[in-house]
């Protein structure tokens, strides 16, 4: 690769890739190059595409911090052998339908940092093969039904640092590779019983939302009976189910005690207002028990 051109200014080249900061037009390029990696640069975006187009055999891109302020449909179309793209910190706003065009072969990709708000089913055509995928630190807000369609191979999904608030039925039952989603640090209001389901494989989910009884010490409450995974998938969970279980344990406890008083000054004294007491008494204990069960067996 070296050997065909000198190395431009500011860019490192090694057999058949270069690496490039601080430039302002991308370097010609041979059409072998099979790893271009461009930082804190700033270029137009007509220039980088007409350089991707000259470049089949790219194997992996990184365009990090490079001022690039939006992607256009089918601007990977000739890029068929491309598995690594990052695309971090680069000013885009949305990612247009057919953008993963002619695509099959891509694995990993980075759009971290950039200003997207919104997912939609047409976003992530063409990625059969991806796996690993970083959509952290943006502005998404919300995420349509299908958004990650056809990501079957997918086990990887950053979406941490964002604005989501609602996570929707079934809205990753796509997913069904998936082993690992980081939604850290996302103001969520409202989780649907049925947003994993189904996903098979996952094993770890990291969040900031008591929903999940991740790491949440804090939030320890009886508002966290609503953890529906298996110990083995929230591995963070355990100290805060065995405090749950140990709080509704006394909660029984003390709630027969109660009864068992009620019902022997019910028996001396034949008064109404005992036996109405125990009826109150014995509807709690059953919610109790309920929730008590519900905590016991999702461990």
């Amino acid at each position: 690769f070296c050997i065909s051109f000198s190395c431009p200014q500011s860019c490192i080249c090694f057999l058949y890739s270069v690496i490039c900061e601080n430039i302002n037009l991308l370097p010609v390029l041979s059409n072998d190059s099979l790893s271009v990696v461009v930082k804190n640069s700033h270029f137009k975006k007509r220039n980088i595409i007409n350089q991707l187009t000259e470049l089949p055999n790219i194997v992996c891109l990184v365009l990090f911090n490079t001022s690039v302020q939006g992607l256009v449909s089918y601007i990977f179309h000739n890029n068929k052998f491309l598995g690594i793209l990052n695309l971090r910190n680069n000013n885009i706003k949305s990612i247009p339908s057919n953008t993963f065009f002619n695509t099959s072969n891509l694995y990993y990709l980075d759009l971290g940092e950039n200003f997207i708000s919104q997912l939609s089913s047409k976003n992530f055509q063409f990625l059969i093969s991806i796996k690993w995928l970083y959509l952290d630190n943006m502005l998404i807000k919300s995420i349509q039904e299908n958004s990650f369609f056809d990501l079957n191979r997918l086990m990887y999904l950053n979406l941490e640092n964002n604005f989501i608030t609602k996570i929707k039925q079934a809205t990753f039952k796509h997913l069904l590779s998936l082993e690992v989603i980081n939604i850290s640090n996302n103001p969520l209001n409202e989780v649907s019983v049925y947003a994993f389901l189904p996903t098979p494989r996952i094993r770890l989910i990291s969040s900031h939302h008591k929903a999940f009884c991740c790491d949440y010490r804090q939030y320890v409450s009886l508002n966290c009976t609503s953890t529906r995974f298996s110990s083995k998938l929230l591995l963070l969970c355990t100290p805060i189910l065995r405090t749950e279980v140990n709080m509704y344990c006394g909660l029984i406890l003390c709630s027969f005690s109660c009864m068992i008083l009620l019902i022997a000054f019910w028996k001396v004294h034949k008064q109404r207002k005992y036996f109405i007491f125990i009826q109150i008494i014995i509807f709690d204990l059953v919610k109790v028990l309920h929730i008590f069960a519900m905590i016991y067996y999702s461990k």
